[in-house]
């Protein structure tokens, strides 16, 4: 059975560490990760204090609209971000056809977005929820790999949700705040390695 609280067969809670962040994040999470092994959105959901977090692909924009927002004045300053790649440039066919609003990166946003979900799952949720293209959008760049190792990467830089957001809100918060974090999340991989190693170990021996 799996964890009642974290949702995985091989419970995570053990590694959550209570992390006081100063920006509120939401994170959408893909129904495919809820209780994926391999995903990271978990620890941050349980670890941020202000973090909340929606599970779909497609939402209605009103419910999203209650999820991203907490008033008509808070929309009306536009203070809430989507961390998400700069898709401007993108050829493929559903490219978002909404203008793309950057976000000033020296100024404090109220409310962090993030998708949690395989690139392309992602990217699904981003086109199928007009009110997510609008959001301004906060792009990393010039980023160093990451240590997701236990995951492949779609492309060169790509990082996991966890370790994207920590970058994110560490510019504000500074990054002393989320080493215990990343520390839990090094952690949790070695739990998967060590977790894996042990089930071919036991394989080899019946």
């Amino acid at each position: 059975m799996p964890c009642q609280q974290c949702l995985r067969m091989q419970c995570l809670c053990h590694r959550v560490v209570s992390v006081d962040n100063g920006i509120p994040l939401l994170i959408i999470q893909h129904p495919l990760e809820l209780t994926h092994p391999k995903g990271s959105g978990r620890l941050l959901h349980l670890s941020l204090q202000k973090s909340s977090l929606i599970s779909g692909e497609t939402f209605d924009e009103n419910d999203l609209r209650g999820e991203l927002f907490t008033s008509v004045a808070d929309a009306a300053l536009a203070g809430t971000v989507l961390l998400y790649p700069d898709t401007s440039l993108d050829q493929s066919e559903d490219v978002v056809q909404e203008p793309l609003h950057v976000w000033p990166e020296d100024c404090r946003p109220q409310r962090l977005v993030v998708i949690d979900a395989t690139w392309r799952k992602s990217r699904k949720i981003l086109y199928a929820n007009p009110l997510l293209q609008k959001l301004p959008r906060l792009s990393l760049t010039d980023v160093e790999t990451g240590s997701y190792r236990i995951r492949k990467a779609h492309r060169e830089g790509q990082l996991s949700t966890l370790e994207a957001s920590v970058l994110a809100l560490s510019r504000w918060d500074g990054d002393s705040v989320y080493t215990p974090l990343l520390s839990a999340f090094s952690a949790l991989m070695q739990d998967y390695e060590d977790n894996l190693q042990a089930q071919k170990n036991k394989k080899a021996l019946s």
